[in-house]
């Protein structure tokens, strides 16, 4: 049961940082983002807390498939802001939830998303897609290896100003093994199936 593994990972981990916030007044409260992707024979599961992101790069679209736990998505979502609003700065980046502060914390835990070959996931920290935009993101997975793209996206992240934590994690899925059979969501050709609370774009 990948979700229920999932969860009680991220719940762990919320756990392992909040023990050690609370073992010294200098650490009080401390938290962070989390966001993980676990891959197996039913699809993707993932898994996230904050606004670190994941995206899936397919042929020539990009869709996130996390929704970021931030006041600004948070308002967006319940009708309160339009997408194109502006925030103040000091508001625009304040996360809802996160990993170590409280004693639970509030991992959001979707899938299984089915898989195809050549499919990738990005998982991020908002330190890149702060300076990168998401169709420079998809575009640079789809054409380069998952290191070099890795390495070139962490670069372009820097030249922009780069002072926050950059994070970028690759995961390619390969071919199928000779003589499995693929299913119906790995043959189709079109993108019905991009989940309704995920955002897309295409380049």
């Amino acid at each position: 049961d990948m979700p229920t593994a999932l969860t009680a990972a991220i719940q762990a981990a919320n756990s392992a940082v909040h023990e050690k916030g609370s073992q010294n007044i200098d650490f009080n409260r401390m938290g962070t983002t989390c966001v993980s992707l676990a891959l197996g024979l039913q699809g993707a599961v993932i898994g996230h807390v904050g606004d670190s992101r994941l995206y899936r790069i397919r042929r020539d679209q990009i869709d996130q498939l996390t929704f970021d736990h931030s006041l600004e998505w948070e308002l967006i979502r319940h009708g309160r802001l339009k997408p194109n609003d502006h925030l103040l700065p000091e508001v625009k980046h304040v996360i809802t939830r996160s990993i170590g502060p409280e004693p639970v914390a509030e991992p959001e835990v979707d899938g299984p998303f089915p898989t195809r070959p050549s499919d990738s996931f990005l998982l991020c920290s908002d330190g890149l897609t702060g300076l990168v935009k998401d169709a420079e993101i998809g575009a640079i997975t789809k054409h380069l290896s998952p290191i070099d793209a890795c390495r070139l996206l962490i670069n372009l992240a820097n030249l922009r100003g780069g002072t926050d934590n950059i994070t970028v994690i690759i995961a390619q899925v390969g071919p199928l093994p000779e003589g499995v059979t693929p299913t119906p969501e790995e043959i189709s050709d079109d993108e019905d199936d991009v989940e309704t609370d995920s955002l897309s774009w295409l380049w």
